[in-house]
């Protein structure tokens, strides 16, 4: 960061992410006049909304998200590709993807690498980035995690998919810093509070991922 942030420069850098199922049309438009009027980074969405949030944030310097593979990932890479594909053809700018945490565990890392870059080629250029549930890893196939991402054209690491997730803390975003080197770019999850976003940022990270408060 060239210049120190503030309380007040932190919208710029931070996603709004929805997770809950009982959204209303009339608390999405709500969101996404609050992302705009806010200037947040970005919103987030589940595929199924992103034609309707596209249509809302058209021309408003607010990136629309689309999450491929949530909440867990355990689906068939195949079909990742294809709610991606969707995503593209509804107005998606940026896509986060849910990697499958067993491909890992179980020693398919070639397999965890595939789904990335199937995911990757069929968005066509625009930035992906991979979340993963760090805590439910142990070191070593967290490293295989991020290398995974490094290799496979993927331009985030995302700290978490923003639920159930012990929030991140500098110490964290420094470590990943470290391992990813400073062309790839991290989105710190649900830090503690503003200052807590703060020194992530300060860090290394250059998103804050935030659940968005539903009305």
């Amino acid at each position: 960061m060239s210049s120190p942030l503030t309380h007040a420069d932190l919208a710029r850098y931070t996603e709004l992410s929805v997770f809950r199922s009982d959204l209303t049309l009339h608390s999405l438009d709500s969101l996404c006049d609050t992302t705009r009027e806010k200037n947040y980074a970005a919103l987030t969405l589940p595929s199924s909304l992103i034609a309707h949030g596209a249509m809302r944030l058209e021309d408003s310097g607010v990136n629309l998200i689309a999450q491929i593979g949530f909440p867990h990932g355990l689906m068939h890479g195949d079909v990742k590709r294809f709610e991606a594909e969707l995503c593209v053809d509804d107005g998606a700018q940026e896509f986060e993807f849910m990697g499958n945490l067993m491909l890992l565990t179980n020693g398919e890392e070639s397999k965890f690498l595939r789904e990335i870059r199937d995911v990757v080629d069929a968005v066509d250029g625009r930035q992906v980035r991979v979340a993963l549930k760090w805590s439910a890893l142990t070191e070593a196939q967290r490293k295989l995690g991020a290398q995974a991402v490094l290799d496979s054209g993927a331009h985030y690491l995302s700290t978490g998919p923003g639920f159930g997730e012990k929030p991140d803390d500098a110490t964290s975003i420094h470590k990943w810093r470290t391992e990813l080197g400073d062309k790839f770019w991290i989105k710190a999850a649900q830090p503690m509070g503003d200052e807590g976003s703060l020194l992530c940022l300060k860090a290394g990270a250059q998103r804050i991922g935030c659940i968005a408060t539903i009305k």
